[in-house]
């Protein structure tokens, strides 16, 4: 189906993922031509979305004489809504726009600008995730007014995440059926990472020297025709320059067609200003489903809201605890209504041990590896004594008796006369191997018994080798590997062990694959690093958002605590970031040939 955009040009049906950007100084028709487009859309059944901050898309509704009905597109906060608009409830309405897959007009005209910020970063983020996870998108075309607002070229704070979600749906939302236009009159001040990305720039009329100075980059950035700027201040109001390379292949003067809606968007006197105040009011819309779908959205929504459940328990608490000061029959009934609470209550205890086993494990771990470090410490000096020919009694480590010292010795010492302990047998090292270079061809011997396919990235090396990746300490002790013919560097920052390496590794009999590889690997993160893993490591290899791993992890999402986390895993290559909103787990914890 042909979309009459113009006499001279027709779009084609896939325009609805495309993505569009209407530049032009005021009065010159940008809004105009981009509610034209929005007309050509509702028509053809597509669903569309106007994000609108100056007030003036409701005229979609009203036909062009401003009396008869146009389309049926509710209209939601401004000064013609059918509803208010609050400025916490972008996430929601785009679960009712997923959901219900109804066109809506959002007059945030009203709004302040940290208001308009937090509503447009809450929506654009949600939106993309929610239409991501559609079995089968169907296509939808957000229109966003005066874009340099949404989508500024510098931003700085909070506005970096509204700037991030939409130019996400700029990037990436043609995969889940999203277009976009973008509409401004200063794409100098438009984010240059978003406006490259347009398929089609209908250039109205231009004279400021900063926008066609930001339109000839956009251009040549796109190859050729830069000559075109030169033209735009010669443009009547409705006229323009429709260029698109890669999608129509066409460069068309054009003059936009008439809008088959009344057109509220002209700069407003007097005549106008009668026009728009003797215009009909709004036909009526199907309120009571829309009111309906809100409510079922916001149900929805606070059903899954963690504070509203804590709410709810702590409620339930308090009921108990009033039931069981009064008679036996009243405490019986509140009982019955506080199970919900005890079941919370169970949860959260059974939550509490298990970040009580988690503290423990890491104190168990750092015990572990400061005796391994003692054992080293001792081995080294025993060496260093046998090539003085010095003889040196090399005292035994004994385990920390934690608590009632005279009590545990006495049970070692039963013990010990009842079960002699056999002689104890120490792993030769070879000559001119230190400890350092032994942990390394340790660790590689280690991976190769697990099953996994060398050579290996170094980040995995150093990390089982008990290394932080890159410091000096490792690449000195792998260089003097390397020196001695132990090791090699297969190229891409990779590494695998000579014949001569293997012969001088302690390696382990038997390694039971790749629960055993993530037990080892678990066991040398840290608390934070664990809490971030074990839930990637469940639910490989689907990745995982970053709101719902700090979730899982039970962190709050982008505090200092799990980004660091998540930059430490990543650093020992025990995680990858497959785009900029997910994270998975590293292929090569499930023996699969992900090194990096």
């Amino acid at each position: 189906m042909k979309l009459q955009f113009a006499k001279n040009l027709a779009l084609p049906d896939d325009a609805a993922t495309q993505c569009f950007g209407f530049v032009g100084r005021r009065g010159s028709g940008k809004t105009y031509g981009a509610m034209k487009l929005a007309e050509l859309f509702l028509a053809s059944g597509v669903q569309i979305i106007v994000i609108d901050p100056v007030g003036k898309a409701w005229s979609l509704r009203l036909a062009a004489d401003g009396k008869a009905r146009g389309f049926d597109v509710p209209v939601l906060g401004g000064h013609r809504g059918d509803l208010p608009l609050e400025p916490g409830a972008g996430a929601l309405l785009a679960d009712l726009v997923v959901d219900r897959r109804t066109s809506l007009v959002l007059d945030v005209s009203l709004m302040t600008q940290g208001e308009l910020k937090r509503f447009a970063r809450d929506f654009g983020e949600r939106l993309l995730q929610r239409k991501k996870g559609e079995a089968q998108p169907t296509p939808l075309h957000l229109f966003v007014e005066e874009a340099q607002e949404l989508l500024p070229e510098r931003a700085q704070g909070d506005d970096e995440r509204m700037k991030a979600a939409f130019v996400r749906l700029v990037k990436l939302g043609r995969n889940w059926g999203i277009g976009i236009t973008l509409v401004t009159q200063r794409p100098q001040a438009v984010s240059k990472e978003a406006l490259n990305q347009t398929e089609c720039l209908v250039a109205l009329q231009t004279v400021g020297a900063h926008e066609r100075k930001a339109l000839r980059e956009w251009i040549a950035h796109h190859g050729e025709q830069e000559k075109l700027v030169d033209l735009l201040p010669a443009l009547q109001s409705g006229e323009a320059y429709v260029w698109s390379p890669s999608w129509l292949g066409v460069l068309e003067r054009v003059r936009i067609a008439a809008r088959t809606t009344f057109d509220a968007s002209a700069t407003p006197t007097m005549a106008s200003a009668k026009k728009v105040a003797a215009a009909a009011p709004l036909g009526a819309v199907d309120l009571e489903a829309l009111r309906a779908s809100m409510v079922e959205v916001v149900a929805k929504a606070e059903a899954h809201d963690p504070k509203a459940l804590r709410a709810k328990v702590a409620k339930l608490e308090a009921d108990l605890r009033k039931a069981q000061a009064g008679t036996p029959d009243t405490a019986r009934l509140a009982t019955e209504r506080a199970r919900g609470a005890q079941d919370a209550t169970a949860h959260m205890q059974q939550d509490h041990r298990r970040e009580l086993a988690q503290v423990v494990g890491s104190a168990e771990a750092g015990r572990r590896r400061a005796a391994g470090a003692l054992d080293q410490a001792l081995a080294q000096i025993k060496i260093a004594a046998d090539a003085l020919r010095e003889p040196i009694e090399v005292p035994e480590r004994r385990e920390e008796v934690r608590s009632e010292p005279h009590l545990a010795l006495r049970r070692e010492t039963s013990r010990a006369a009842a079960h002699p302990r056999p002689e104890r047998k120490t792993a030769v090292r070879a000559e001119g191997i230190d400890g350092p270079m032994q942990r390394v061809l340790d660790a590689i011997a280690w991976l190769e018994v697990a099953g996994l396919e060398p050579p290996y990235a170094r980040e995995q090396v150093a990390f089982l080798a008990r290394y932080k990746p890159g410091t000096g300490s490792f690449n000195n002790a792998l260089g003097r590997l390397n020196g001695a013919g132990l090791v090699t560097y297969p190229g891409g920052g990779k590494v695998e062990m000579t014949d001569a390496g293997r012969a001088a590794a302690h390696r382990p009999d038997a390694v039971s694959g790749a629960d055993e590889l993530q037990s080892r690997v678990l066991k040398k993160c840290d608390g934070p690093m664990q809490r971030c893993l074990e839930p990637l490591l469940a639910c490989f290899p689907r990745p995982m958002t970053r709101e719902r791993l700090a979730e899982a992890a039970r962190y709050e999402f982008g505090t200092g605590s799990f980004n660091n986390a998540l930059g430490r895993l990543r650093t020992c290559g025990c995680i990858a970031y497959p785009d900029r909103g997910h994270v998975v787990a590293r292929g090569w914890l499930f023996l699969e040939g992900d090194g990096r």
